[in-house]
Order: C-alpha cells, then structure tokens, then sequence
C-alpha cells in the first residue's frame, strides 16, 4: 500500500460529508500471475483475465511492481488538481460522451448517456429519466443503439 499527501487545493477526503483525511492508503489489485484454472475455482460474475495469460507466461512481480510505483509516481506529480484528474481522465476514457451505457449495482440498474466523470471521480450518467446520475461504483456496460 502506498500513503500521499493530497494538495491542500483537495481539501481532503469526505465520507458521508464528513471530513475524514488529507491522506490516503492507496490499494490496487492486480491479477499478475493467476491461470484460467485458478478463475475456474472462483465464482465470477464476468469473465476475468491476468498479466500472465494476455502475456502467455509468468510476470516477475518485482518488474511489475517497480513499473506500477514508477507510474504511480509519475501520476501523482501530474494530477495537481481534482481538474487536472478530470482532464488527464478524458484523456484516456474508454467510453465516449453521448455513449449508452448501463450501469448495474447492488440497488438498481440504470441505462443512460455517458457524460465523462467528475471532480471527485464519480462516473456521471444522464439517465433516461432525464436526470444526472452520479456513480461509486457498479458494472458498467454499452448498450447497442439497435
């Protein structure tokens, strides 16, 4: 896990409107080495894959986590605003604005028009209802235009 020091231009980090720090502990989950065997003993909801089988072989996790730390750093001496994270996002969405999608979470599913991300990272969907949609979290899928 890795701990940085958010800029004070964030004004730390809320949970349910309360303040709860200008530091964060930073986890990442990273399928490196796991076979199609070992995601066969799991009960998965979606198809999932590793390093290892896009690669065809095993990753040395020592290669992997220096290059995971290098970019990390590199990230955090770029983003220096939650506008800066927005933009260097837009850069690399997968999903483009004006796109349908659905989005299933636990409470509900909900299909709308992508409309990128916001300042804080939540994904942002223009429902059918009309209304601005904001998500934490969920799977998120495109919907064909048929």
């Amino acid at each position: 896990m890795t701990s940085f020091a958010i800029p004070t231009k964030w004004q730390g980090f809320f949970w349910n409107r309360r303040k709860i720090s200008k530091r964060i502990i930073l986890g990442i989950g990273v399928n490196a080495n796991l076979t199609k065997a070992d995601f066969l003993l799991m009960e998965l909801l979606r198809p999932a894959t590793s390093i290892a089988m896009i690669r065809g072989k095993p990753v040395r996790l020592s290669i992997l986590l220096r290059h995971l730390l290098v970019g990390l750093e590199e990230f955090f001496k770029t983003i220096k605003s939650p506008q800066d994270f927005v933009a260097w996002w837009a850069e690399r969405d997968a999903f483009n604005h004006g796109e349908r999608l659905c989005i299933d979470t636990l409470e509900s599913s909900l299909m709308g028009t992508y409309a990128g991300i916001d300042t804080t990272g939540r994904l942002l969907l223009h429902g059918e209802d009309g209304l601005l949609h904001f998500f934490w979290t969920g799977d998120v899928e495109r919907v064909s235009r048929h």
